[in-house]
C-alpha cells in the first residue's frame, strides 16, 4: 500500500534520500551518461543551426561533447578546477603548509604558513583567470544542453 501512495505522490518515481539530498550530482551524472550514450548511438539526423542550415555530424558531436564534459565536471564536484591544481602544487611544495594552534577550549585554529600563502598569492591572478575560463566552459555546456534538449532524440 505504501508503495502505491508514494508512486501517486511522486508521480510514479520515488528517489532515494541520498539522491534528493544532492540532486545536482545525481541529475548531472544521469545527464552526462545519457548524452554520452546518445552521442555514440547510430543517429539519422542532426539539428538545424539558427540560420536554418543543418549542422554537420562533427559540429553536432562537438556540441554533445561540450555538454558531456560540463555535466561530468558538475557530477564530479568540478575535479579539474584550476584552483585545486594550484592547491595541490602548493601542498607538494610545502608539505607542512598548515600551521596549528590549540585553543583553550580544546579546538584548533589553523592557517597557512607565510611561504605557502606567498606561493598562492603569487599565482592568484593567473589562477583566477583560469578558474573563470573553466567556469565559463561549464556554463557553455549547460547552456548548450538547455538550447538543444529538444534535439536529443533520433
Amino acid at each position: 500500500m505504501r508503495k502505491k501512495q508514494l508512486r501517486k505522490v511522486y508521480g510514479g518515481r520515488h528517489y532515494k534520500k541520498n539522491q534528493v539530498w544532492n540532486l545536482v550530482d545525481y541529475l548531472a551524472k544521469d545527464i552526462a551518461n545519457g548524452v554520452r550514450q546518445f552521442r555514440h548511438m547510430d543517429r539519422y539526423g542532426v539539428p538545424t543551426k539558427e540560420d536554418g542550415c543543418s549542422m554537420t555530424e562533427e559540429e553536432w558531436n562537438a556540441i554533445l561533447d561540450k555538454i558531456i564534459w560540463a555535466f561530468e565536471e558538475i557530477a564530479g564536484d568540478e575535479p579539474n578546477d584550476p584552483r585545486l591544481a594550484v592547491m595541490g602544487e602548493m601542498l607538494d611544495a610545502f608539505p607542512n603548509a598548515w600551521e596549528y594552534e590549540r585553543l583553550e577550549d580544546g579546538s584548533r585554529k589553523s592557517w597557512l604558513s607565510k611561504d605557502a600563502q606567498a606561493f598562492l598569492d603569487a599565482r592568484e591572478e593567473e589562477t583566477a583567470k583560469a578558474h573563470d575560463a573553466y567556469k565559463a566552459r561549464i556554463e557553455e555546456g549547460k547552456q548548450l544542453f538547455v538550447k538543444y534538449i529538444g534535439a536529443l532524440w533520433d
